[in-house]
């Protein structure tokens, strides 16, 4: 038995007195399981030094597997139409809609190379991995073993290339556009360009000191200008607000005006900014904007990323390995109300990082350790300027010799696209996690495997954001600072019997927020107290303010002035003499340091265990249960993190909760593998998920100046249950394919943290019965088909296929009435992509060259539907738009009411190349 192999593909050479010599070749060796090698040798005499050589074949049914996991390898990644570890994702069964088997989003544990690279703000991936890097990657959807924590739906764990003892490289790269006939609703898009998208790639990998120090290698650069593009024709500056004229120079009533150009002479004019003045402005012989009315992508995006890993091999049983990751990318969404105006969009940047140093050492033929060390970093800005002052642009917009507020935020009329400004916010966010982590395995006999490890993760999160108020130019927002820490340690057991195999672990797991909370929710800002007693010092001791105590002296001159806040104790309703004393304000640091509470810490142990049963040769029935526990998300739990609450009546404030407990899911799975020839097998599947103690916004608060908000606590609830079928058949007589058919029903009170705040925002009681989740499909099937000689040329087509995801009906003006959360159901959708290759061999060198065909068919799959219809392409509210005469002077009422991200991609087409000698 050998024990502590890297995934990846491996010969090995079997010799024994009077027998042939033979080699295995081929043996693929995968994550978290045995794989096992049957050598038959022939005491047949061959000639001296003949060896024979045996091409292993990848067992149909995995004996040890006791959950739901999949195994893809570097060669099945490159033989299938994806470009992204993502598509792989989306491929596998009981993946719906980017969720993991009924779960939320952000409840999937990633992991490279055994260190979690999870975001802990929104449960994201920190930083991307190309697929070129991937060694193996196993999609696990069924009960994990206890080494994997902080996940409560999947774990995604990734096994990156090492280093060759032969030198090999490999350039890549692809170019492409959008050839769709749906120009009315992807404006521009029959216009091609075959740069429209373009990849470059390059990877490396050889020894620098042979049988010592080996690294690999990769980089990329891609570029795509997107389907959804604007007009330019408006300009940012060409909406704004003034009490002047721009026409005459006297004052009027303040209002907003738009700029237009002179169709006859190229001046510019001015007009109110409202519909009826803006169509006799267009009478006028104006061109509302002053854009020059070119095309303009609204959801670019280019991405640069870089993998390097060194291995060094200190002695054959001792080696130590340093792994870098990076990519930083730009991009603009869309926003539909800015498609006149593209150039007000916000700029959208990520960086990722992650740098990994890892120890690994086999102290026996049965046992071996590993120590690893992970700096993880990930940091996103949005924003229009980079310096946020610079948002709150001013310029003399009407002549008269005197600054304006440009519209930062865009004034919209009734059915019309907005007419300038920006998108006026600024963000910052960035998570630096520390791991340290070990894990030891001991293979005690052939039956029994003992593996037990620790880990500690220290997070450093950092927040800014900063909105500004378009009229005035005041700002406001947060800073936020905190350093939550985690800690756990597992202990796990397998024990392979012949007939019985048993995967059994216990987990437990530490989480401190580091963070606080008010001491009294009734006045939880600490910058603005409303009640008295927070505020002013209890000069007399005497437990309430009196009439010693009534006022703030702000200038600090023992003299109350106007304007200074006072407490009227005759009610008189002004400040008199006998009322005068001097500053008896709380400072701020003095409010601190008793306004805040602790949050405590939270533990918990969480079993596992997995069972499988061979009942043949061929077949294996296997049982899992499980207890998965997550802490929230760093964005819920931080979330206001001053504890702001807006003015005004209604339900306008949401806080975080440093003190959120764990989410829970306990699963339950039955799954069978057999092989029926060959070269067919199938993977059935049952499961039942209960998760509890999600994070709703529900607990409603109550100010003691009578404003309500609301505070994130753990309250919603889910189940999920369902059937996956997976069927392989194996590549021979020219084709092979893999397809997975889930059949899922996912309930739950509400599908986001926020939907109990919307509701009470709305005036409804938060849904306390079961409902179908936003990613309810209940029938999804994949297929990923591959026809040709695997070594000279083939055809690969994959498909999804879903039922249709749920919406809720409502009337034409998006009322709900009495309908049922997500009773109805959307049109059901179908995605088929094709890539047909050739390989060649020149020199010695492998080339290969491919087109590619994504929604090869053109399909405008509906993702997004109106309420009243069910239907992306038609709404009753257009009709009564046109009934009630709507002014159409910005832009038409078909362009308002079509939604263009509310369909699929349209079809791409790209040509790709490969050269390498690997």
């Amino acid at each position: 038995m050998i024990i502590g192999i890297p995934p990846g593909k491996y010969s090995i050479i079997a010799t024994m007195i009077g027998y042939q010599k033979t080699r295995i070749t081929d043996i693929l060796v995968s994550f978290d399981l045995t794989t096992e090698v049957n050598v038959e040798m022939s005491s047949e005499v061959l000639s001296s030094g003949e060896v024979v050589t045996v091409t292993a074949e990848r067992p149909m049914v995995v004996k040890d597997l006791t959950s739901s996991a999949s195994h893809v390898s570097a060669d099945q990644i490159k033989a299938m139409p994806v470009e992204t570890f993502g598509e792989v994702l989306d491929m596998q069964a009981g993946m719906v809609a980017g969720h993991v088997r009924g779960g939320r989003s952000g409840e999937t544990l990633y992991m490279v190379d055994g260190i979690p690279v999870t975001d802990p703000y929104n449960g994201n991936l920190a930083v991307d991995i190309e697929n070129t890097s991937i060694q193996e990657l196993q999609f696990i959807t069924g009960a994990f073993n206890a080494e994997y924590g902080q996940a409560m739906s999947g774990v995604v764990n990734i096994v990156t290339k090492d280093g060759s003892d032969k030198w090999s490289y490999n350039i890549s790269g692809y170019f492409g556009d959008h050839v769709s006939n749906h120009a009315k609703l992807f404006r521009n898009i029959d216009q091609v360009s075959p740069l429209e998208q373009r990849n470059l790639q390059v990877s490396l990998s050889g020894p620098i000191f042979k049988n010592k120090l080996s690294f690999f290698t990769t980089a990329r650069i891609f570029k795509a200008d997107g389907s959804l593009q604007g007009v330019r024709q408006f300009k940012v500056d060409d909406t704004f607000y003034s009490a002047l004229d721009p026409r005459t120079g006297l004052g009027v009533d303040g209002r907003w005006w738009v700029k237009g150009l002179n169709l006859s002479d190229g001046s510019i004019g001015y007009a109110p900014l409202d519909l009826d003045s803006l169509q006799n402005f267009k009478t006028m012989g104006y061109r509302l904007g002053t854009g020059d009315s070119s095309f303009v992508s609204m959801n670019p995006y280019s991405k640069t990323s870089f993998h390097t890993k060194l291995t060094y091999r200190v002695t054959p049983t001792l080696s130590v390995n340093f792994n870098i990751l990076r990519d930083n990318s730009w991009q603009r969404n869309w926003d539909e109300f800015f498609q006149l105006n593209p150039d007000g969009l916000q700029d959208h940047y990520k960086t990722g990082g992650s740098y990994t140093l890892g120890l690994n050492q086999q102290l026996s033929q049965t046992s071996f350790y590993s120590l690893g060390y992970s700096r993880v970093e990930y940091e996103w800005l949005e924003y229009k300027y980079k310096n946020p002052e610079d948002t709150k642009t001013y310029a003399d917009l009407d002549g008269d010799g005197s600054l304006d507020l440009i519209n930062v935020l865009g004034t919209q009329q009734l059915y019309s696209f907005i007419t300038g400004g920006i998108q006026n916010s600024w963000f910052n966010r960035r998570t630096l996690s520390e791991v340290y982590k070990g894990d030891y395995t001991n293979q005690l006999n052939h039956v029994v495997e003992l593996k037990s490890g620790f880990q500690a993760r220290l997070n450093d999160l950092y927040r800014r954001y900063i909105a500004f108020d378009v009229q005035t130019g005041d700002t406001t927002g947060y800073v936020l600072k905190v350093k939550p820490q985690e800690f756990s340690g597992y202990l796990q057991t397998k024990l392979e019997f012949s007939s019985l195999i048993v995967n059994a672990g216990l987990r437990y797991d530490y989480f401190n927020s580091n963070f606080h909370l008010p001491v009294d929710m009734r006045d939880p800002d600490v910058y603005s107290p409303i009640k008295p007693e927070h505020r002013y010092i209890d000069a007399d001791g005497d437990g309430y303010i009196d009439d010693q105590e009534p006022f703030v002296d702000s200038n600090e001159n023992g003299i109350w002035e106007p304007g200074e806040t006072y407490t009227d104790i005759d009610g008189d309703g002004k400040f008199d003499t006998s009322e005068k004393v001097v500053a008896n304000e709380y400072s701020l640091a003095q409010r601190k340091a008793v306004w805040y509470k602790d949050a405590k810490p939270k533990a918990q142990f969480s079993p596992r265990i997995g069972i499988g049963y061979p009942i043949s040769d061929k077949g294996v029935i296997h049982i899992s249960y499980g207890h998965f526990f997550q802490i929230p998300n760093y964005e819920d739990m931080f979330n206001n993190p001053e504890f702001t609450i807006s003015s005004g009546t209604g339900l306008n404030s949401v806080i975080g909760n440093a003190d959120l407990k764990p989410q829970q899911t306990v699963s339950y799975e039955i799954g069978l593998q057999q092989q029926l020839t060959d070269f067919i097998g199938f993977d059935l599947n049952i499961y039942y998920r209960d998760i509890r103690n999600l994070v709703s916004a529900n607990k409603v608060w109550e100010t003691y100046d009578k404003r309500k908000y609301v505070q994130y606590i753990n309250l919603d609830y889910a189940n999920a249950r369902g059937v996956t079928l997976s069927l392989e058949k194996r590549h021979a007589d020219y084709w092979s394919t893999d397809m997975d058919y889930t059949f899922q029903v996912a309930e739950g009170n509400a599908s986001d943290p926020q939907a109990a705040f919307r509701a009470l925002q709305g005036g409804s009681e938060p849904e306390v019965h079961l409902l179908r989740l936003d990613w309810d499909q209940q029938h999804s099937l994949n297929f990923n088909m591959t026809v040709g000689d695997l070594q000279k040329w083939g055809v690969s087509l994959s498909g999804q296929f879903g039922s249709g995801l749920p919406y809720t009906p409502s009337d034409d003006q998006g009322n709900l009435g009495t309908a049922i959360p997500n009773s109805g159901t959307k049109p059901l959708t179908v995605l088929l992509d094709m890539k047909l290759y050739r390989n060649l061999s020149l020199f010695g060198q492998s080339i290969n060259f491919y087109i590619k065909a994504d929604n090869l068919l053109d399909i405008l799959n509906e993702y997004g539907v109106y309420g009243d219809t069910g239907t992306a392409t038609y709404t009753l509210a257009e009709d009564r738009a046109i009934n009630n005469n709507a002014v159409e002077a910005i832009n038409s009422l078909d362009t308002y009411f079509s939604h263009p991200t509310w369909y699929g991609e349209p079809r791409r087409i790209t040509i790709g190349f490969s050269l390498g000698n690997n």
